[in-house]
């Protein structure tokens, strides 16, 4: 994340931002996963509604021909300003229907993390991302293969399958890992290793999908108190 030399004013703003916004309700509905998140427009009238005077936000959205790849920007009319970084999914610009989906995720996703909107992702966006979670099937045929010879060793008992982390997922993570890094003068490594622990696996691609929209959500809440000002417990910055 990207600020100005100083951001006192612009904390200022946040923090009564934070104080007046509303989460709002998951009205949208994914209809692949059969589960309800925050649409963009949902995400933008909640952030509009609570913006204190003087603190404004805007987007910038830049493509190739495999991803698109958006930026959230906040800035006081004091000249102070915070940019994040860009938030890239793979789109394939000839399907004009999955690339205007990954901008719309990409837009939603980018600004619920840069200003803390609770918008529930369930992976909405996979569509946009050519149902990664298809695309993974030969790591998650070599789990399930793993999976049943677990069970021949316990007597044929068979055991429920856990999703694995989604591309995503995996990319949003990062993101939000290097933000953190960048903020708290720390090391990528550090952060990830810090994170990673509290989950209990040693490497981001062995979190299992719940982990990882779970991870998101707290390092965003996190990221989000931090360039309000508020001292965080247990953020891996200190």
């Amino acid at each position: 994340m990207k600020t100005s030399d100083s951001i006192k004013e612009i904390a200022k703003s946040l923090h009564e931002f934070r104080t007046k916004v509303k989460q709002p309700k998951k009205t949208a509905e994914n209809p692949f996963f059969k589960k309800n998140y925050v649409d963009l427009e949902g995400v933008q009238a909640a952030i509009d509604e609570a913006l204190p005077e003087g603190l404004s936000w805007g987007q910038e959205a830049t493509s190739n021909d495999h991803s698109v790849s958006v930026s959230t920007f906040i800035i006081h009319s004091s000249g102070e300003y915070m940019v994040f970084e860009p938030l890239t999914i793979p789109a394939d610009k000839r399907d004009a229907q999955r690339f205007g989906s990954a901008e719309t995720y990409a837009r939603r996703y980018s600004l619920s993390a840069a200003f803390g909107i609770s918008s529930d992702v369930d992976d909405d966006g996979e569509q946009a991302s050519n149902h990664q979670y298809q695309q993974n099937g030969v790591k998650s045929n070599s789990r399930s293969q793993q999976a049943r010879q677990s069970n021949g060793r316990n007597g044929g008992q068979s055991q429920p399958s856990v999703r694995p982390i989604s591309n995503s997922q995996m990319t949003q993570l990062m993101k939000l890992f290097k933000s953190m890094a960048e903020l708290g003068k720390k090391t990528i490594a550090e952060i990830q290793k810090f994170y990673l622990s509290k989950s209990g696996v040693s490497g981001i691609e062995k979190l299992s999908y719940d982990q990882g929209r779970e991870l998101i959500d707290v390092v965003s809440r996190q990221l989000s108190d931090k360039a309000d000002g508020k001292p965080q417990e247990g953020d891996g910055n200190k």
